[in-house]
């Protein structure tokens, strides 16, 4: 679990770069490690939320 949440802490602070264009999008998907389309899908996630680190954490609405 603190793995994951390390991960999160590292995607959000690099997907931050590009939401206030500091870095590309381009660019932080290479840093990340993500494909370009789910590093503009988290980045478009991240301005509707404002920042908010809460919406990169993946929660399931139902049992596994």
């Amino acid at each position: 679990m603190e793995v994951k949440l390390l991960k999160v802490l590292e995607r959000h602070q690099i997907l931050m770069l590009a939401v206030h264009k500091q870095i590309s999008v381009n660019e932080a998907a290479r840093r990340g490690g993500l494909s370009l389309r789910h590093t503009k899908r988290l980045v478009k996630k991240l301005r509707t939320a404002k920042g908010d680190f809460g919406c990169l954490l993946f929660q399931r609405r139902h049992p596994a």
